[in-house]
C-alpha cells in the first residue's frame, strides 16, 4: 500500500485580491509559488523522498497545492511528515517577513510574529491506496479535502 499526500496553502483569493497593482499581483503569486516549492522540496527530500504527481516541480511557477505519492508507512510517520512540511512553509514565511523588515531597517511590531504565524491556512491529508486504485483514492482524498477546508 502507498499513500497519497495532498497539501494546500490558502487563502489564495483573498491574498491575491489585495493586490492593487500588477506588481502586487506578481509578488503575491510569487510568494505562494515559492512557499509551495518549499513544501515540495521538503516532501521530495530526505527522509521522505515522495514522488510529486502534480504540479511539475520544474515549472517556474507553481500552484498553491500539490499531490505526492508516499511509500507505505505508519500513521505516526505520515503525521510527522505532514507537520514537518507545514512547519517548513511556516518557517520560510517567517524568514521572508523578518528579512524584509531587516532589509528596510524597520522595527518588528509586537503583533508581527503572531500575524505571520496565523496568516496561512495549511491543509494536508494522506489517503492510503492499493496498486491500481489510484483514481478512487484521489477522488476520496479530494472529497475529504474539500470537507476539511469548508
Amino acid at each position: 500500500m502507498k499513500n497519497l499526500f495532498l497539501f494546500s496553502i490558502s487563502p489564495v483569493q483573498s491574498f491575491i485580491a489585495q493586490a492593487r497593482k500588477t506588481q502586487d499581483l506578481f509578488a503575491g503569486s510569487y510568494i505562494l509559488s515559492h512557499l509551495c516549492r518549499v513544501a515540495i522540496e521538503k516532501t521530495r527530500g530526505e527522509p521522505y523522498q515522495a514522488e510529486i504527481v502534480f504540479p511539475d516541480p520544474s515549472n517556474e511557477t507553481l500552484l498553491n497545492r500539490f499531490l505526492a505519492i508516499v511509500g507505505e508507512n505508519t500513521k505516526e510517520y505520515l503525521a510527522g511528515m505532514g507537520w514537518a512540511v507545514e512547519n517548513a512553509v511556516r518557517s520560510e514565511f517567517q524568514h521572508m517577513g523578518d528579512a524584509i523588515l531587516d532589509k528596510m531597517g524597520l522595527p518588528k511590531p509586537p503583533e508581527f510574529d503572531e500575524q505571520i504565524k496565523t496568516h496561512w491556512q495549511i491543509f494536508w491529508l494522506f489517503e492510503e491506496f492499493e496498486e491500481g486504485c489510484f483514481a478512487d483514492a484521489y477522488k476520496k482524498a479530494e472529497q475529504t479535502f474539500g470537507a476539511l477546508k469548508n
